[in-house]
């Protein structure tokens, strides 16, 4: 049963935050889950949980079964303070299943309360060495880096707290940023994890920022001009990471034989989430700046055209592998180019003719009528998300109103 459960999973862990290391685990479920060396029953438990959902979809008819074991298995293992990696790892694989089901409350407060108890027992500074930048068990760097990821998602895509201490949040940044990214010191190999802790950190700092700006606004204050200075920064690191990812083909973080296209599922999310930071980043100016705006509008067209490779490359099995969550991003990116597509048009004013009643003015506004790019964008957008929901039939709900942008008759929820 086990290796046919894996068979199912394994393909799929990205959707799960799940980077432990594969030849390891493998070996470890070698063991009965009662031996020391074997896995843990929660985690085993919570495999089990996301297998069968995989398999089954909505009509699952395991989910009560293998959820009542996992919540007693995790609990057993703190009580017993057994294997508290496979604990933690649990927790996660259980807190991003429920939020793949709209549980959104459920699975933020299992995230949060395991980022808590991973602080709680020194996971963050065991993870690295001093300020080397090598880490001492990759497997708990993987560990940290999954939790970070997940609650910095909780963050950005719900608006809830996260959990991470600000003092780690601050090292994360230092290190990947002024350390790794200039070369100051170095981090080994760039692993996946790497890139994603990157990209969802960057995504994380970009909405906090924007919330910064929006509270400066909101008690009628200008922008500070540090806080100015740390928006552009921060753009040149974004600018700078991109520069950095490995191209969307690269067999990086693959397993031998796992390469089923051209596409390699588990760089979307990097390449699409530095598309998203560049959006949440610049639109913070775009409404006073032509240049920030421009530069959201080229991160939406960035995304589109990434959509589209994936479309066109890969295989129906590959997009069932891309995360659920990157339909947000997609959503996202529609919402820019949706809102170029409305925007007025300023061209230089005419002189009204004698007798007219229109007031000579410098500017008038013409109907749109916008880049073909962006209306190729669109559509390369909407192809994406039409095939992905073939496979999710339950995000018909969340993409439902983009039909009401399109008619205008509807606010913007992501921009």
């Amino acid at each position: 049963m086990n290796s046919t459960v894996y068979c199912v999973f394994i393909p799929f862990r990205a959707h799960f935050n799940f980077y432990f290391d594969i030849p390891t685990f493998l070996q470890a479920s070698r063991y009965p889950s009662s031996h020391p060396q074997g896995i843990h029953p929660s985690l085993l438990n919570a495999i089990y949980l996301v297998a069968c959902n995989l398999a089954f979809g909505s009509q699952n008819p395991y989910d009560s079964l293998f959820l009542t074991r996992t919540r007693a298995h995790l609990d057993e293992a703190l009580s017993m303070a057994d294997r508290l990696t496979h604990f933690m790892w649990g927790s996660l694989v259980l807190c991003t299943y429920l939020a793949r089901l709209g549980r959104i409350m459920e699975s933020h407060s299992v995230s949060a309360t395991t980022v808590s108890f991973a602080v709680g027992c020194g996971l963050p500074e065991r993870a690295a060495l001093e300020q080397t930048g090598h880490y001492v068990d990759i497997q708990e760097r993987h560990l940290w880096g999954a939790l970070c990821n997940m609650e910095f998602a909780h963050a950005w895509t719900f608006d809830l707290p996260c959990s991470v201490p600000e003092r780690f949040v601050n090292e994360m940044e230092a290190h990947y940023f002024n350390n790794v990214l200039h070369g100051v010191s170095t981090l080994g190999e760039k692993d996946i994890v790497y890139l994603l802790s990157c990209t969802s950190l960057m995504v994380y700092l970009s909405v906090r920022l924007r919330d910064q700006y929006d509270e400066a606004a909101r008690l009628n204050n200008s922008p500070s001009s540090s806080l100015l200075q740390r928006l552009y920064n921060l753009g040149d690191r974004l600018d700078l990471f991109r520069q950095s990812l490995p191209p969307i083909d690269s067999p990086e973080g693959l397993l031998p034989g796992e390469i089923t296209s051209q596409i390699n599922h588990l760089l979307v999310r990097p390449h699409f989430g530095v598309c998203l930071a560049a959006i949440q980043l610049w639109n913070i100016l775009a409404p006073k700046d032509d240049i920030a705006y421009a530069n959201v509008v080229e991160a939406a067209l960035s995304l589109a055209r990434l959509a589209r490779i994936i479309r066109l490359n890969a295989s129906g099995t590959c997009l069932l592998h891309v995360p659920l969550n990157m339909i947000s991003h997609t959503y996202t990116a529609s919402e820019v180019l949706i809102r170029e597509c409305h925007r007025p048009r300023w061209f230089p004013g005419r002189t009204p003719k004698p007798g007219s009643s229109t007031v000579p003015s410098p500017l008038m506004t013409l109907p749109n009528q916008p880049d073909r790019r962006v209306s190729d964008g669109l559509n390369w957008l909407f192809d994406f998300q039409l095939e992905m929901l073939r496979h999710y039939p339950l995000l018909a709900r969340s993409l439902g109103k983009l039909k009401d942008l399109v008619d205008g008759s509807e606010a913007y929820d992501m921009i």
